[in-house]
């Protein structure tokens, strides 16, 4: 299943955010928090993230499900509600994704088919049924 205009950040690219990068998230119709845009894909054994870099031209993440620890739906300590003017209203909140790469451990936030009408929206909540049916998991 393939998501487009899908937002997303690495914890590092939160933590390390600037006062413009915090205001363009908050000024009326910006984006949320994020550094990544491109197409979300998941397939039975990975995720896949391929677009464009705000800071460094293209990217292209694969992640194998079975590297995938744990997936959430909503705001956390490093992406707190403080960070997206919506507050998480209506629903509208990151998927957190916690994996195991050849680095370590890495958390990646989302925004999967980001909307602007009639109100901020996005598809994670079907994101996180996928990745959970892929995991073999549904339950989580």
């Amino acid at each position: 299943m393939k998501w487009e205009n899908t937002l997303f950040a690495f914890e590092k690219d939160i933590e390390s955010r600037g006062f413009w990068d915090w205001m363009r998230a908050h000024t009326s119709w910006m984006k949320p928090l994020h550094r990544y845009e491109g197409l979300l894909e998941i397939t039975e054994d990975k995720l896949l993230l391929v677009g464009e870099d705000k800071e460094e031209g293209e990217i292209e993440l694969e992640i194998p499900v079975d590297r995938i620890d744990d997936v959430q739906f909503g705001f956390d300590e490093t992406f707190s509600r403080g960070e997206d003017r919506q507050l998480g209203l209506f629903g509208f909140a990151p998927l957190r994704i916690r994996y195991e790469s050849e680095e370590g451990e890495k958390k990646l936030y989302l925004f999967a088919d980001f909307g602007r009408f009639p109100i901020r929206n996005c598809d994670n909540e079907r994101v996180l049924e996928k990745l959970n049916e892929a995991r073999g998991d549904s339950k989580r």
